[in-house]
């Protein structure tokens, strides 16, 4: 069935079996909870990487000079070298924190059986909160400057800082995961 959206590319959706219901909303957040863990656990494939191996990955970035370009490509466009090279990350590591409220908070809310959990979640997610303002502090947050970036001494101590993402990603999936356990 060929139809047109606001814009100029012709859609083809073909359907091979008849509509699906769709499922409660309470059971999509919670199925997404539960599957969260295993996100976080994707094998690496070439130059894709996921969850912790994502943060190990970025701070060998850091650590092995691929923030070394000309200050020219780093400001180019309107820095969106600064952008597409760095600032990108650390969009991820605020919206994970940030979202927190619209995702897991309500999946929590929607599915009562699994508020046992909230405590250890909040003081994890807090826990992000406390990394995420050292990366600030330590000038490695979304106001990095290409100066910071060509500091070897800079780039290792927010690498350092980087790989204590992990620890609390895998505390925050264990304790996701203890809910399947207790069932």
């Amino acid at each position: 069935m060929p139809f047109t959206l606001d814009d100029p590319i012709a859609y083809t959706f073909v359907f091979v079996e008849g509509k699906k219901e769709a499922p409660p909303v309470a059971e999509t957040y919670r199925n997404t909870l539960l599957n969260a863990p295993q996100l976080m656990r994707s094998p690496p494939s070439k130059d894709l990487f996921f969850g912790n191996d994502a943060f190990e990955k970025w701070a060998q970035m850091l650590e092995e000079d691929f923030y070394h370009i000309p200050r020219e490509e780093f400001e180019a466009l309107n820095s969106i070298a600064h952008w597409h090279y760095y600032c990108i990350y650390m969009c991820m590591v605020s919206t994970n924190i940030f979202s927190k409220r619209h995702t897991t908070d309500r999946a929590l809310q929607m599915n009562p059986e699994l508020a046992s959990i909230a405590p250890a979640l909040e003081r994890e997610y807090k826990a992000l909160k406390v990394l995420e303002q050292k990366l600030e502090k330590a000038k490695g947050g979304f106001s990095v400057t290409y100066d910071v970036l060509q500091d070897a001494k800079q780039c290792k101590k927010i690498a350092g800082i980087l790989r204590q993402f992990p620890e609390v990603y895998t505390r925050i999936c264990a304790i996701i995961e203890s809910i399947e356990a207790a069932a």
